[in-house]
């Protein structure tokens, strides 16, 4: 993994011939890697489009992907419904014959970590996975739109769900264990918790030198103090409620971390809600491809900070992914 500037990428793109998937969502940093590149070298670009939610477009950046990427770039995914559909469409992309033998870089900044799981598990199953490099744009703020002790990304929950090909193995006679990977987003976390009703519960949040800053990492925990204070006070004090520490910046190293933690686990259903970085998160879908025991479940927004979401930094994390 490396961080670069964007302005360095293109000499960190494959030198044979590879697609470019870019997350295509209503975060302005969807362009950030697209702009950043000549998109003439890329033997196909992909826009992909996250499932479209009622009362909100799927992109707001649908005209500018078509008008700096090639006559020949695609955008997948216009008018899906569900994460399925995408993905199904994704899979049938890559058995193309144009497809055969490409590298693949996606672009992870604006899929939702939904989808972004989904994608994951897809390039498992298809054994692509050493031939994938995923892109991560920083944000230089979240939430500007709202002072910082008010900053919200989404509210509210419409429904939770296992993400595809993550459904764990679920067994009766084992108790739940619920793991919550605390971002900033307390009330997508409160009803997870409330929806589970786990036997068993863990909130994490971002190591001090694993975090994005030591401003995120702050505020990070004290998002989570503020989960288990919310919980306190409707339960009572939980006997069952452990922490632990995970990175927010290196996949490989929140994969391990996970494991590590789940080392002992052996006797329970483990749930896992990412709600951290998107880096977090894939680490978190490495963990559950080694882990058969591990669902991964997606508590679905009823509403996204649109107008204030983030403001584009001008890194951008470089992840080579290895064989599962």
């Amino acid at each position: 993994m490396t961080k670069i500037l964007l302005t360095d990428l293109q000499n960190s793109l494959p030198r044979e011939k590879f697609a470019l998937l870019i997350g295509l969502g209503f975060d302005e940093r969807s362009l950030s890697v697209l702009s950043s590149v000549d998109v003439t070298c890329p033997s196909k670009i992909f826009g992909i489009l996250n499932p479209a939610k009622a009362g909100m477009s799927q992109t707001k950046y649908h005209e500018q992907f078509l008008q700096v990427a090639p006559s020949t770039a695609e955008l997948l995914g216009e008018g899906c419904q569900s994460i399925i559909e995408i993905v199904d469409i994704l899979q049938a992309r890559l058995y193309e014959p144009e497809m055969k033998g490409l590298d693949l870089v996606v672009d992870i900044t604006s899929l939702t970590h939904e989808l972004l799981v989904a994608i994951i598990g897809l390039l498992a199953s298809e054994k692509l996975m050493s031939r994938v490099t995923l892109l991560y744009t920083g944000a230089d703020q979240y939430s500007f739109n709202t002072s910082s002790d008010k900053a919200w990304l989404s509210r509210g929950v419409v429904e939770i769900r296992s993400v595809l090909g993550f459904p764990g193995v679920m067994l009766p006679s084992k108790r739940l264990h619920l793991i919550i990977m605390a971002g900033f987003e307390i009330e997508r976390a409160v009803e997870v918790i409330r929806r589970y009703e786990p036997a068993k519960l863990t909130i994490g949040y971002g190591a001090k030198s694993q975090s994005v800053s030591e401003e995120h990492h702050e505020a990070n925990k004290v998002f989570a103090t503020q989960i288990e204070e919310f919980l306190i006070r409707e339960d009572g004090v939980r006997n069952d409620l452990q922490h632990f520490e995970f990175s927010c910046v290196e996949p490989y190293a929140a994969k391990n971390d996970l494991i590590a933690f789940l080392s002992h686990a052996h006797d329970e259903n483990i749930v896992i809600c990412p709600l951290n970085t998107k880096l977090s998160t894939v680490g978190a879908a490495l963990a559950a491809l080694e882990l058969s025991n591990v669902q991964i479940c997606y508590a679905q927004p009823a509403e996204y900070n649109i107008s204030g979401y983030a403001k584009p930094g001008v890194y951008v994390t470089v992840v080579r992914l290895d064989k599962v």
